[in-house]
């Protein structure tokens, strides 16, 4: 059976969004036990995409509209911002790919006892199902967005312009098809 896209109920509010909450810069140099330990989460998701998941399928336009994929857009936004380096260098994207999973993974809620809520990077399966994807492959997602939406704003003239920045960032998470070019 497939699992449902839409969030009928909206998401829970974050306690921090603030540029604080995520710095690129000091994120975890390490990734998540999954992938020192070299097994893979492989677990078929059956029951409903949770709001803080993050779709990652950039041919299907809806997954860009999921709440976590909106908030994957900012944290790579903030990241564009707030910081000077060059996310053409692979290291660089590596660094900043582990920084988002760490906070997407431990996303601080308010109300309801408070409390930690667990994103994942979920990835369709031919059955129409969502899967577990391991950091590994998280890394290499992220990193993909990032190189295509620093190519994007590199191209514009003025990369470090903030509409440049959220403009060539929606570019790579929705993926080419919904934008062919970036308002020329």
């Amino acid at each position: 059976q497939a699992s449902s896209l839409s969030s009928s109920s909206s998401p829970p509010a974050m306690n921090s969004m603030s540029e604080g909450s995520f710095n690129p810069a000091s994120g975890p140099s390490s990734v998540s036990s999954s992938m020192e330990s070299g097994t893979a989460a492989t677990n078929i998701i059956s029951d409903k995409v949770q709001s803080f998941d993050v779709l990652c399928d950039r041919h299907d336009v809806r997954c860009a509209d999921h709440f976590g994929n909106r908030r994957l857009a900012v944290l790579i936004c903030m990241a564009f911002i707030n910081t000077n380096d060059d996310f053409l260098d692979v290291a660089v994207r590596i660094r900043v790919a582990r920084a988002i999973i760490h906070s997407t993974h431990h996303t601080p809620v308010e109300g309801q006892g408070g409390g930690v809520v667990r994103g994942r990077f979920l990835a369709k399966t031919r059955h129409n199902t969502w899967k577990e994807m391991d950091d590994t492959l998280s890394i290499k997602w992220i990193s993909l967005i990032l190189k295509t939406a620093a190519q994007k704003a590199n191209e514009s003239g003025t990369p470090k312009d903030p509409e440049v920045i959220v403009e060539s960032v929606e570019v790579s998470v929705r993926g080419d098809n919904r934008h062919n070019n970036m308002g020329k």
